[in-house]
């Protein structure tokens, strides 16, 4: 936390300057750098990514067991899901308790 943040803090908890209720929707897990939904909008939107990747698999014949899958269906799948999970945390990236980033374990 750098100098500015922590005036900013400590004006925050002298009542200078009212602190904004931000919702968290996912908390970061200890190790790496995966969330975990903890609200029903972080549940919410968890499944909805879930479901647009199996509606993903699904349009590109991944799912059928009609005919045998081709390797460009397999590519275009990767490449949208891909984008897809840009997309994803781009959208849910404001809703994590202390940002996203790399941890190595809990704080003592």
């Amino acid at each position: 936390m750098n100098l500015e943040e922590q005036k900013l803090l400590n004006q925050r908890n002298r009542g200078i300057i009212p602190q904004e209720e931000k919702k968290y929707w996912f908390i970061p897990k200890p190790y790496g750098i995966g969330v975990i939904p903890v609200t029903w909008e972080g549940w919410g939107v968890s499944l909805l990514f879930g479901a647009f990747i199996f509606g993903l698999a699904w349009w590109n014949g991944l799912v059928q067991e009609v005919e045998p899958v081709s390797i460009k269906a397999v590519f275009l799948f990767l490449f949208e899901v891909t984008l897809s999970m840009f997309g994803f945390i781009h959208i849910t990236k404001d809703r994590v308790e202390g940002g996203l980033k790399w941890r190595w374990g809990l704080k003592k």
